[in-house]
């Protein structure tokens, strides 16, 4: 298992388009991923999750990714993360 923390940098957060387009990415990996904030988990995997975070420009998340890829994923997601604007 591996964590990362990333700062979404998307004025709006992980509203539907930024979720669609992580979702689209985590889609690409075996490992299981998820994503935490507040106390809240959600599943990496899936854009309606993602949503129900509330997740907005400046929160800091938790990323964990368990599976055979789990450093690419977390890797990948925290430039990710920090890319979305």
């Amino acid at each position: 298992m591996r964590n990362g923390k990333a700062i979404i940098r998307h004025p709006l957060g992980l509203h539907a388009r930024p979720a669609a387009e992580w979702v689209s990415k985590a889609l690409q990996f075996e490992s299981d991923i998820q994503i935490a904030l507040n106390g809240k988990t959600a599943n990496g995997k899936s854009a309606i999750h993602l949503l129900t975070l509330g997740v907005k420009e400046g929160d800091i998340v938790d990323i964990t990714a368990s599976g055979p890829d789990e450093e690419q994923v977390v890797s990948a997601f925290l430039q990710f993360a920090e890319s979305l604007s």
